[in-house]
């Protein structure tokens, strides 16, 4: 089945039988807005206007795109009068920002601990085998010189291997 890409900038997705087209459920439905698709300007209708007011409040860059929006609908008003109490209480932003941190700082500790954990283990892991392969080789009579060039082991950690 070969899938085209949509144009518009709402989907409605619900759940149905590829083969038979036929519904699952109409209990479920997934919505999707893509905010690269929004129009300048919302399609006829009240349902959709509204959508686009809640759209564009949500991807709005700037104070004067806000403000702007404010002024659409009593709905709108009420919404940046909440926007930017919550954006003016500096102890919840500072709460907020501190919280982000701690979260973005344990993501990055987790990731710099389980790169170093590999490192560890794939050294390791590499002189281990060496090492096994070092006491192959010697068993075979081979020169402790060849064997280190092979290996990249040192010659004297080579001459000091334990027999097991």
């Amino acid at each position: 089945m070969r899938l085209k890409p949509c144009q518009f900038f709402h989907n409605k997705y619900m759940l149905c039988d590829i083969k038979t087209k036929s519904l699952f459920t109409d209990i479920l439905e997934i919505h999707t807005f893509e905010m690269k698709k929004l129009p300048e300007f919302p399609e006829s209708g009240e349902k959709n206007e509204k959508q686009f007011l809640w759209l564009s409040l949500i991807g709005a860059d700037r104070e004067e795109e806000v403000e702007m929006l404010a002024t659409k609908s009593p709905v709108m008003k009420k919404a940046v009068g909440v926007l930017k109490k919550l954006s003016a209480d500096e102890k919840a932003r500072l709460l907020y920002e501190s919280r982000e941190k701690a979260r973005f700082d344990e993501m990055a500790r987790l990731h710099g601990a389980r790169a170093e954990g590999l490192a560890e283990g794939e050294a390791i892991g590499l002189t281990k085998g060496r090492r096994e392969m070092a006491k192959q080789m010697l068993a075979r009579g081979m020169d402790i010189g060849v064997i280190s060039e092979l290996t990249g082991l040192p010659e004297d950690e080579i001459g000091i291997l334990p027999d097991d």
